[in-house]
Formats: structure tokens, C-alpha cells, sequence
């Protein structure tokens, strides 16, 4: 049956409700109602672990949520040849998120050492910054917060 059949049992898909009835739409019945979404709903969290920060995408649909993720790869002395700045970004980016990732790297560092002085947490490990979504390409100069947000909750 069509989704608006389903609603009251036609198979014609001409659906009508009788005068005076009413449809009581629920979570349960909405697919039924409606058919399957076209766009599934997003994994969120409740609370963001460590490392995770939740940023917000434009998309030719409206918009989407999307998280940013950093985590430690270990102390920098380990392999200073491949990472000289201390940390390496994946993810589908564009030239300019690369960029911001690069500034929001720099801003991280500059605002630990000016805030919390004794904390040399950026300058002793490696940072893996993730930007995960599969293969949607991501371009914008928005997220700087976001990353900033992910680098230091790490």
C-alpha cells in the first residue's frame, strides 16, 4: 500500500478519513505514515566524549551537523620528521578547511601557552584531527571554533 493508504487501510491509494475520525500519528507509525526518510537520521551524542567537538555544515539540503575528532598519536619526539607542527588532519577537505585546521592548530597552541602556562600538553604529542562524513567534501572557513574546541578537550 502507499504510505497515505497505510494511514487508513486503502489500497487504492485514494486515501480519505472519514468525517469526525481522527489519525493519530506516532513515532511507531510515522514510517508507515510517511514511507522511509530520505535522509537517515545522524549518530549524535548525548554528551561528546574527550577529543570530540560538534560543528555545523552547509549543505545544499539546509545544513548538517558533522563532529570533528582529535586524538593523541603519543609524545612528538617520536617520529619529528613526520609530523613537524605536531599533528596531521584527515577527512574529505577542501584548501580552505585545510587552511583552517592549520590556524586552528596555531590558535590552540598560542592560546595554551598564554592561558595555562605550565601545560605543555601541544608541544609533547602528536594530534590526529579527524573530519569524518564519508567521502562529502567539506570547504569553510567556520570551523575554526570547532576545531580549536576538539584540540583542546583532548
Amino acid at each position: 500500500p502507499t504510505p497515505a493508504a497505510a494511514v487508513v487501510g486503502e489500497e487504492d491509494g485514494e486515501a480519505s478519513v472519514e468525517e469526525g475520525k481522527k489519525v493519530v500519528v506516532t513515532p511507531k507509525k510515522l514510517t508507515a505514515y510517511l514511507g522511509r526518510p530520505k535522509y537517515p537520521a545522524e549518530r549524535m551524542y548525548k554528551q561528546a566524549p574527550r577529543g570530540v567537538a560538534t560543528g555545523l555544515a552547509w549543505t545544499s539540503m539546509g545544513g548538517a551537523t558533522l563532529y570533528i575528532e582529535a586524538m593523541t598519536l603519543g609524545p612528538a619526539a617520536k617520529e619529528p620528521e613526520k609530523n613537524v607542527r605536531g599533528f596531521k588532519a584527515t577527512g574529505q577537505m577542501g584548501d580552505v578547511m585545510k587552511e583552517s585546521v592549520d590556524i586552528a592548530y596555531s590558535y590552540a597552541c598560542d592560546w595554551l601557552a598564554k592561558h595555562e602556562e605550565q601545560n605543555e600538553f601541544m608541544l609533547r604529542q602528536h594530534l590526529h584531527v579527524h573530519i569524518p562524513e564519508g567521502a562529502t567534501p567539506k570547504d569553510g572557513p567556520s570551523a575554526g571554533v570547532t576545531l580549536v574546541t576538539a584540540m583542546l578537550s583532548q
